[in-house]
């Protein structure tokens, strides 16, 4: 197949356009800064804009759209780089049979969370212009080790190698789904060039935040301190602070969707475990 890729440059698209080539299939690559891949037709833009859409999805048969904002303080700076993007895609798709898969996020929809919001945003737009799509709502993917890409759980490794305190969300328990890229890519196969309107949650087995940060403690063989604090202190932190353009790094998104869950579709649990995925995480960090 004839596959267009966004946000190159981004963790999950890393470890997809190598793959998609190995495959078989023949992958253009749109990112704003140079990328190099083998067998890649990759494209350096200046803008994710209809005049660029227009240029490059013709001739593709799917467009995996991973572009996208994930950190601002700021619903107007959602807006630009999500939601007007994905209009002008579907703009540029409106008179084709191309299948757009849209990775969203498993925060898609959070009442607290401007990324959430955005997110859904672009799914009611996509759901109402196009007649062939997949939206993607992964949990939190890892695979690779890249601790300075949008990663949480690289960062979190990172952690444990370098720090001797955590702070850890508790009171309620918190509970994730970490997913492994290996099954997140399989599941999308399965969809890819199939004609479609669904919106897909692919997740890794629940399992509690403090029991995870356990099996990265394990597997480096340390121990840190962890210091529990309460979800509602850390919500109402997140709230204060993101405002302020100083603490922009600080995944406040992330912590206002803690406990949110939106089980309206049909979900997909990966077979990975946990044991086996952080593994191999912890033996790609030899490439960093």
């Amino acid at each position: 197949m004839n596959i267009l890729v966004t946000g190159a440059s981004g963790y999950v698209a890393q470890q997809m356009i190598p793959r998609l080539s190995r495959e078989g299939h023949t992958v253009t690559a749109l990112s704003r800064s140079k990328q190099a891949y083998d067998n890649v037709n990759s494209q350096v833009i200046s803008e994710y804009d209809k005049k660029t859409f227009v240029k490059f999805v013709n001739g593709q048969d799917v467009v995996i759209h991973l572009a996208s904002m994930t950190q601002s303080n700021s619903p107007a700076a959602f807006k630009k780089a999500n939601e007007d993007v994905v209009t002008a895609l579907v703009e540029s798709l409106s008179d084709s049979s191309t299948q757009l898969i849209y990775f969203s996020s498993d925060m898609a929809g959070s009442p607290d969370s401007f990324y959430g919001q955005s997110k859904r945003n672009c799914e009611a737009i996509i759901e109402k212009h196009l007649p062939n799509y997949v939206i993607i709502r992964p949990s939190l993917i890892y695979g690779l080790y890249k601790p300075n890409a949008n990663s949480t759980v690289s960062k979190m490794l990172q952690t444990v190698r370098n720090k001797r305190l955590m702070l850890t969300p508790t009171f309620p328990e918190v509970v994730v789904s970490p997913l492994f890229y290996d099954d997140l890519h399989e599941a999308m196969m399965k969809a890819l060039g199939k004609e479609s309107r669904s919106i897909l949650h692919i997740h890794g087995k629940p399992i509690p935040l403090a029991e995870m940060i356990k099996s990265l403690e394990n597997l480096e063989r340390k121990r840190m301190l962890k210091v529990p604090v309460p979800v509602f202190l850390l919500k109402s932190v997140a709230k204060a602070v993101r405002p302020y353009k100083m603490f922009a790094s600080f995944p406040a998104d992330r912590i206002l969707s803690m406990g949110f869950q939106d089980k309206q579709h049909s979900a997909v649990e990966g077979a990975t475990s946990l044991e086996q995925g952080l593994k191999f995480l912890s033996k790609t960090t030899q490439d960093c």
